[in-house]
């Protein structure tokens, strides 16, 4: 079975997680790249699931507004965190090895 290749176009932190952007493609195959959202915090990692074709920043889970170097998460249940652009060093080891996980 290929391995899942990812790479983050995106990080955004929150005091309560993460929220980062996603491309990813099977390592062997001409199955296009695929673009997710993927929530991160200590214990859990989730894929944000779109809602239709055209609306890329809607999902089940609640909707995702981008600003230049920030973000707004809207969830369905009412909370909304918000989110400073960082680097990918900034992700803890501990989260980046359950994104891992998340892909496997």
């Amino acid at each position: 079975m290929p391995s899942l290749r990812y790479s983050v176009l995106s990080l955004f932190q929150s005091p309560l997680g993460f929220l980062a952007e996603i491309s990813r493609s099977k390592s062997l195959g001409p199955e296009p790249s695929v673009h997710e959202w993927i929530w991160i915090e200590p214990r859990c990692v989730v894929t944000l699931r779109p809602i239709g074709q055209d609306e890329r920043l809607s999902f089940q889970e609640g909707r995702l507004r981008l600003q230049d170097q920030a973000a707004e998460l809207h969830w369905a249940g009412g909370r909304t965190d918000l989110f400073t652009r960082v680097a990918l060093a900034e992700l803890p080891l501990g989260m980046r090895q359950l994104l891992e996980l998340h892909f496997s």
